[in-house]
């Protein structure tokens, strides 16, 4: 190293202790003032103090209902070892002092839903709870002594804080079926949902969906303006529903595409019992809707007959009266059947009535019908199991009613 680098060295080494020791003079020699912000508490006089010295913790400040926390510089904790540079103000930070008093805060939701008190410590606050619910309503405020209550406010006392509501606005939703057998208006409070209604019905063609401004609607959404709901058609297809007895068509249905075929009358057939209509071997339910031509065949099951026959003891007329075996029979099927005799007795106009209240006396009989055993009167509660033989007698007299036979 040269002496001229020595050199220049040398004079700033100087310089720089030079300059240090004037600002130290300076800071020392400068006085600055802190300022105390009690922040609503009792006045705290500020302090003159030399620059590069640090500061007592003054004596805290009182509030009422609060204590204090901390001084803050700028919104952070004061270090009261700090050497002071320049002119601060320090701010009092406080905390709400509560009592041991333990008081009630009730809510009146004024026909909302329910909210679970609370209980406060005096000088303590309210958490303001979850906005109530009331159907048709929107809810507005909190109110104390008809005053918006504020959740700042020191409790001090037992309160009740109650609900103010305002009705939500009724809106008018009218459904356009556009040719169909639904079209009508309901009216939905602001905020609900309209009931999706049943889908209509139009001639010749197949409900798709209903519409609002061209979009399928969503029955979920909530209802806040006046709407229509328009539905939706395509043109339907028509299908054909063949009943087959065997290999013969019984009758023929056309159905509109989205519709149920109606079941046609149960056809007939000696000694056979009709059982349903069968597709494709299993049965047809008629709530099926019909989206394409189908074939139902009619079912069948074996039927034993039993033979019932009727012989009059006075004139042995003799008639025949068939039946499902198994089951029993009537007075009514036996007065239609022996409707000749109960005309010949007692006349067009008494014969249905004479017959089933007064003339007829049933009995065992040989099998020719020429000779009657005992007056064992048959019980209309006998089911019948085989063919059977008996013999009546109609008969004159009154009937338990009075009338003449």
């Amino acid at each position: 190293m040269n002496l001229k680098t020595l050199f220049l060295l040398g004079i700033g080494a100087v310089i720089l202790i030079c300059g240090v020791t004037a600002l130290i003079i300076s800071l020392v020699g400068k006085k600055y003032t802190v300022t105390f912000d009690s922040n609503g508490g009792s006045k705290i006089d500020s302090i003159v103090v030399k620059g590069g010295n640090s500061i007592e913790r003054p004596k805290d400040p009182k509030k009422a209902d609060y204590e204090l926390v901390e001084w803050q510089l700028d919104g952070k904790k004061y270090d009261f070892d700090a050497k002071v540079t320049k002119n601060i103000t320090l701010k009092a930070v406080w905390k709400i002092k509560l009592t041991d008093d333990i008081y009630t805060i009730t809510f009146d939701t004024a026909g909302g839903s329910e909210i679970e008190e609370q209980k406060v410590n005096g000088n303590g606050t309210v958490t303001k709870p979850d906005d109530p619910i009331k159907p048709h309503n929107k809810f507005v405020e909190w109110q104390l002594d008809e005053e918006k209550y504020d959740f700042d406010s020191l409790v001090r006392k037992d309160i009740t804080l109650v609900a103010t509501w305002t009705m939500l606005p009724n809106h008018d939703v009218t459904f356009d079926s556009d040719g169909g057998d639904q079209s009508y208006r309901t009216t939905v409070f602001e905020g609900d949902a309209v009931k999706k209604p049943e889908d209509p019905k139009k001639d010749g063609y197949k409900f798709i969906e209903w519409q609002k401004d061209g979009q399928k609607y969503d029955f979920n959404t909530p209802v806040i303006d006046d709407i229509t709901i328009t539905a939706k058609w395509e043109e339907a297809k028509k299908y054909e529903v063949k009943f087959y007895d065997g290999n013969e068509i019984y009758t023929t249905r056309t159905v509109t595409e989205g519709d149920t075929v109606t079941k046609p009358n149960d056809p007939s057939k000696t000694n056979k019992q009709f059982a349903g209509w069968l597709l494709e071997g299993k049965e047809f339910d008629f709530n099926t809707v019909i989206d394409k031509d189908i074939s139902l065949t009619a079912k069948w099951e074996d039927v034993k007959i039993c033979n019932v026959t009727l012989a009059d003891a006075n004139t042995f007329d003799k008639y025949t009266l068939s039946i499902k075996c198994g089951t029993k029979i009537t007075s009514e099927q036996v007065v239609k059947a022996i409707e000749k005799d109960c005309i010949d007795t007692y006349g067009k106009e008494k014969a249905s009535y004479c017959c089933q209240h007064l003339g007829l006396s049933y009995y065992k009989t040989d099998d020719d019908l020429n000779r009657l055993y005992q007056l064992d009167k048959f019980d209309y509660n006998t089911i019948i199991e085989k063919d059977i033989k008996l013999a009546f007698i109609l008969s004159r007299g009154v009937a338990e009613d009075g009338k003449t036979c």
